[in-house]
């Protein structure tokens, strides 16, 4: 691969077009594309060296995007980032400039104290202030790896809490790097109280949903309130990511052990809980409609859930180490669900 040319794929691998004719058309549509484009054009120069190296090589599985970026992002002035995207649907190929890109790592400072999301810019010193607006500025295709970071010190050292009346939404990111949602360094261990909270407990919403992303989202070090009288809310909802969620050092609280759920995976994703408490609330872990999670040395605090860990309608749970118990059963499956 070109030394000027990076490629980001779904999933992450290179993509082979079966036909030559296929290639063809990619090269010609990408001249066309990037000819009134100076920034993506210098960029590219490469490219069809590039497409030459891979479009004979049949052993690169056949895939249906992929996104080509450059790979200097000290070249953009305005650091907005293009890329030319490629998708290869049943109606043909259709391509796009995109400029939704981080083109570099970076890391998004909130502070719900001294915070602005009006005038702030997300760094140290002038940090967001609420974690919605801090994701809703992260682009759609991370490369790098992007952090939303709480700490403690920064400004004045006190504990934060968020409360919040709508859910958090972390939506439809792709591109290889990792979205990282993340508390004091401090609380980077197993307990049932945690300096970074999020409050939700006075409205009956889930507190995060994680959802059809194509990246690693990692939720670190938090610990959420929620209402669970309402039987479907849930602390972090997990559901139809092509990529892992992985979720550690959290402690979820909910405010009746006869409803609502600690984390939840369903509809084919993928959910890794490790080193967390659960605390009130119906069911502790739960794995439904083809939802997978690996849980890891987890455990319960003060008022026991109802349920440890429920597993239903052909989901699954692999449990390892410690689990937290439940006041009716510590583990609950039916309707094809398996605890193993």
């Amino acid at each position: 691969m070109s030394n000027n040319i990076r490629k980001f794929l779904l999933p992450h691998r290179v993509i082979d077009f079966p036909t030559q004719k296929n290639f063809e058309t990619v090269e010609s549509k990408i001249e066309e594309l990037i000819s009134d484009n100076d920034t993506l054009r210098s960029s590219v120069s490469s490219l069809q060296t590039d497409l030459n190296n891979h479009k004979n090589d049949q052993n690169n599985p056949h895939n249906t995007n992929f996104i080509i970026l450059p790979d200097t992002p000290s070249s953009y002035e305005d650091k907005e980032g293009y890329g030319l995207i490629v998708n290869n649907n049943e109606n043909g190929l259709d391509f796009s400039i995109y400029n939704g890109v981080e083109m570099q790592s970076r890391t998004i400072y909130v502070d719900p104290v001294i915070g602005d999301d009006v005038n702030g810019d997300g760094s140290a010193s002038a940090p967001f202030a609420t974690i919605q607006h801090a994701i809703d500025t992260v682009k759609k295709i991370i490369p790098y790896g992007v952090i939303i970071t709480i700490q403690l010190g920064l400004n004045d050292g006190s504990n934060k809490t968020f409360n919040i009346t709508s859910t958090i939404e972390i939506v439809g990111f792709w591109g290889g790097g990792d979205l990282i949602i993340r508390g004091d360094d401090s609380d980077m261990v197993i307990g049932s109280s945690k300096k970074i909270k999020i409050d939700c407990s006075s409205t009956e919403k889930n507190a995060l949903l994680v959802s059809k992303n194509m990246i690693i989202v990692r939720i670190k070090g938090v610990e959420i309130n929620i209402n669970t009288s309402a039987s479907w809310v849930t602390g972090i909802k997990t559901q139809e990511n092509t990529a892992q969620v992985v979720i550690e050092y959290c402690a979820i609280r909910g405010n009746s052990s006869s409803k609502g759920y600690g984390v939840s995976s369903t509809f084919g994703n993928s959910l890794y809980i490790g080193d967390s408490m659960f605390s009130n609330i119906q069911t502790a872990i739960l794995a439904n409609n083809d939802g997978f999670i690996r849980s890891f040395n987890n455990d319960d605090y003060g008022t026991l859930p109802t349920y440890g860990l429920q597993a239903a309608r052909q989901a699954r749970i692999r449990k390892e180490g410690t689990q937290p118990n439940g006041s009716v059963a510590n583990e609950n499956s039916w309707a094809g669900g398996e605890i193993e």
